[in-house]
């Protein structure tokens, strides 16, 4: 897997096909690996790059506990399309993704040529819109913490796979599955973290000028569509698409649906 140095870090990556580049951020607990079937089904070939966010995947942790924030993760990011490309790339980013994904359009707005965005996990633009779903949409990340804290790791695992994937789900997942999780409890901590101190405002969604696809699943939370909504009416340039039937975990779902969307948005922004 190719690899590049980030602050004295190793960020790692993966890459498929050549042409114009299209940077995939993965969501929490996940990889870059979790976009390979979405990308198989892209109707045109395209040089898409997908890197591990610092701590998850092949890339190593970053060495502060409790300072891991989504610019880190988007400049990660960045520092893997340097490699690869100089100009403007497609960002496709889903749900811890997507915050990062804004994040590096509007720290590099110069470098984002268009947005799709699934899901994003930004839940201040409910506590700037004085959205009473606010509470709730930080409920599992307070949970997740405050479990690992007290040692309940497992208990907290449940109540983040389940909020994103049905209730039940932890409990029918294999001792196996189950272990890949518990691994990733210190990063997916930080990870947390750095989601309740991004506060990207309202102000900067109206600040991006670069085309948005908003993707949601109309079997999502609440809190989900509560946010897709205020993005769309914030930032100028946005469209917004929902997948019948699906949930938060689309990409890993209904790829091919994913990938129709993000092929329709990509030839919308070639034309």
């Amino acid at each position: 897997m190719p690899e590049i140095d980030f602050h004295g870090v190793r960020g790692c990556y993966t890459s498929w096909g050549q042409g114009d580049p299209t940077l995939f951020l993965h969501s929490g607990a996940s990889s870059g690996r979790q976009w390979q079937k979405v990308v198989e089904h892209l109707a045109s070939p395209r040089l898409s790059i997908a890197p591990d966010f610092l701590g998850f995947g092949d890339s190593d942790p970053w060495p502060e506990s409790g300072k891991l924030t989504h610019d880190l993760q988007a400049a990660l990011a960045l520092r893997v399309l340097d490699a690869h490309a100089e100009g403007a790339a497609d960002v496709v980013g889903h749900s811890y993704g997507g915050a990062a994904a804004v994040r590096l359009a509007v720290n590099h707005p110069g470098r984002v040529r268009s947005l799709v965005l699934i899901e994003p996990v930004v839940h201040h633009v409910l506590e700037e819109s004085g959205d009473p779903l606010f509470s709730e949409s930080i409920r599992v990340a307070q949970a997740f913490i405050a479990s690992v804290e007290l040692g309940e790791i497992e208990a907290g695992w449940e109540v983040f796979v389940d909020s994103s994937n049905g209730p039940g789900t932890w409990a029918r997942l294999s001792p196996e599955r189950r272990k890949r999780f518990l691994d990733q409890t210190v990063q997916t901590k930080e990870a947390f973290i750095s989601n309740l101190v991004n506060r990207t405002s309202l102000a900067e969604y109206r600040a991006i000028q670069a085309p948005v696809t908003l993707i949601h699943g109309t079997r999502t939370s609440n809190t989900n569509l509560r946010i897709a909504a205020l993005l769309r009416d914030a930032i100028p340039a946005a469209t917004g698409i929902a997948i019948d039937g699906a949930g938060h975990m689309s990409p890993l779902t209904h790829p091919a649906e994913v990938a129709k969307l993000i092929s329709a948005h990509l030839d919308r922004v070639s034309e």
